[in-house]
């Protein structure tokens, strides 16, 4: 019997690997690192680098006082919001990437790492981004249901509230808008820059990973609470899970990292909206008790009018939902 050219006899001597490995050929791949231990190390590492280097940012830019000051430094603390996210996320992801890869950031194959370069249609990006605005009522209750269960049956309100009232006072002071031109840097610093960095990291890089280590629906719930937790917001870190769910299940559904960047970008910029819109609501017209009942700190999930409002938000993102499934069948080849 003849003997098999050589190269077929070194591939039939090669033990079994499981195609998670195969495609690329950069470092962690042919070192074999396990992607979902690789994920959960970088992720630990940066939250780290970016707490500790946003502070440093921070402190540079606009001075130790800023960190306790009530107002004041607010174009240097947007610079120093925008260069963390850039440089403890941004950059590290397409770092890491070209770790599996072996290719550089921004060659094809990196990026279809990334599943960026796959286009959805203007429909999905359209109904995924709806779908995401029309949730914020039943995020927002839920969330108010939160705070009822962890302040009056587990009793960790006192220890959550100043956690929450921090993170408040920096959200207000980032989006405090005096001119149009700040409004411009509001947008960029809070709305466009997290949602392109945070969604590079998540649902391009830790989810890629994670959906190569196991199935699919498994991998979009995990990665959904990781994103939840990583915010380290306790008082609102349910409503964050499932708006983490949310935007990995766009990823996984459309194959395309541009559908959750999109929909987190109107998450963001409507929400920005909102709270811009209570601190000018006499220019606009806004009533004080509606604006009394929007910023209120106080849960409320008993009213006719917080149901009544979570339960026509959920029937209305369904409806989106089902519009949204069906773009996307009817782009796929």
């Amino acid at each position: 019997m003849e003997a098999p050219p050589p190269s077929e006899s070194k591939e039939s001597e090669k033990p079994p690997s499981s195609p998670v490995f195969l495609p690329y050929a950069g470092y962690f791949e042919r070192e074999q690192f396990s992607p979902v231990l690789v994920s959960l190390a970088a992720l630990f590492v940066l939250l780290f680098l970016y707490q500790i280097g946003g502070a440093i940012f921070t402190i540079a830019l606009a001075g130790v006082e800023s960190l306790t000051a009530p107002t004041g430094h607010e174009g240097a603390m947007r610079a120093a919001q925008v260069l963390s996210q850039i440089v403890f996320l941004a950059i590290p992801t397409l770092i890491l990437v070209s770790l599996h890869t072996g290719r550089k950031p921004f060659s094809a194959i990196s990026m279809e790492f990334l599943a960026w370069r796959a286009t959805p249609s203007i429909h999905t990006l359209l109904y995924s981004s709806l779908a995401i605005v029309v949730m914020s009522p039943f995020l927002s209750y839920v969330g108010d249901l939160q705070l009822v269960i962890m302040n009056d049956a587990l009793g960790w309100g006192d220890a959550i509230r100043p956690l929450y009232a921090q993170y408040k006072a920096l959200l207000e002071r980032l989006t405090l808008v005096r001119t149009p031109l700040e409004f411009v840097a509001v947008v960029g610093v809070v709305v466009l820059t997290p949602a392109i960095c945070e969604e590079l990291l998540f649902r391009g890089y830790v989810q890629r990973n994670f959906q190569r280590a196991m199935p699919s629906r498994r991998a979009v719930v995990v990665v959904g609470v990781l994103f939840g937790l990583y915010h380290l917001n306790p008082a609102q870190v349910i409503p964050l899970i499932l708006l983490g769910v949310y935007l990995s299940y766009l990823r996984a559904s459309s194959g395309s990292l541009l559908v959750p960047i999109v929909a987190h970008f109107a998450n963001n910029f409507f929400s920005v909206l909102g709270l811009i819109a209570i601190r000018h609501k006499e220019q606009l017209g806004i009533s004080d008790e509606l604006a009394k009942r929007l910023q209120s700190d106080e849960p409320d999930i008993a009213s006719p009018e917080a149901i009544g409002a979570m339960l026509i938000s959920l029937l209305v993102t369904a409806g989106l939902l089902w519009l949204y499934r069906r773009s996307v069948a009817a782009s796929s080849p």
